[in-house]
């Protein structure tokens, strides 16, 4: 029976439909920063970085906002770790809510090795903080009338979930004061 313009627009209808639920799907699905696991941090980091890598980040989920990238490293070695929905495009950048950058810290000839994975040290407004061999900075954004700003209350309270990348949880260790 060949189509007539009557019997044509359900099946335009239901196309479009099909179209629509399929491309918002593929959008949510590829879009949507679901978060990475423990493991897919870890593996990640292995792959960026090597196996004896040492890196700092605060776990899956913090505050609701969902690990989302590992930017690679910078000249420095830093590794960036960004939680959350991109808050906005930045000259095709994305900026997130919630940024955790870490850094290796070399020893100096004199230096001893640290032992374990609590703060040694905190720096700056107190979302800097050298732990182990590794320096690293917590950044808390707050959307600002002229764009944004560190909230650096909640950027050092977090320091205390500071893990090391691949641990389950942060390791037992003393309140760090300043």
């Amino acid at each position: 029976m060949p189509l007539t313009m009557r019997t044509a627009k359900p099946y335009l209808l239901s196309l479009g439909l099909a179209v629509v639920v399929i491309g918002g799907f593929f959008a949510w699905t590829h879009l949507s920063p679901y978060g990475m696991s423990t493991a897919q941090a870890q593996d990640r980091v292995r792959e960026l970085r090597g196996s004896d890598a040492e890196f700092y980040y605060l776990a899956e989920e913090v505050d609701g906002l969902h690990l989302a990238v590992i930017a690679d490293p910078d000249s420095e070695g830093r590794l960036i770790f960004e939680y959350g929905r991109c808050m906005d495009n930045d000259e095709g950048g994305c900026n997130r809510p919630l940024n955790v950058i870490s850094t290796p810290v070399p020893l100096g000839a004199n230096d001893r090795k640290p032992a374990g994975d609590c703060v040694r040290q905190v720096l700056g407004e107190g979302n800097e903080v050298l732990i182990h061999l590794s320096q690293v900075e917590i950044t808390y954004w707050d959307v600002v009338s002229d764009g944004y700003m560190t909230n650096f209350p909640r950027s050092k309270a977090l320091v205390p979930e500071l893990r090391r990348v691949g641990a389950s949880s942060p390791p037992p260790c003393p309140t760090a004061t300043k």
